[in-house]
């Protein structure tokens, strides 16, 4: 058990890094994801106005 009040702040403040570090790694694998996918919408609009540009 934990008796010394610092050892509970430094855990504690331990465990909000951690919070804050999954937090950022979640968004920033959103905004990758969101990015890569317009991406790939935009460059199938581009091969579809080259097809329409070639029929």
């Amino acid at each position: 058990m934990i008796e010394d009040k610092s050892e509970v702040a430094e855990a504690v403040k331990t465990q909000k890094e951690l919070v804050f570090i999954l937090l950022y790694a979640a968004l920033e694998y959103t905004a990758t994801s969101i990015v890569s996918e317009f991406l790939t919408h935009l460059k199938t609009e581009v091969v579809k106005s080259h097809e329409l540009k070639i029929f």
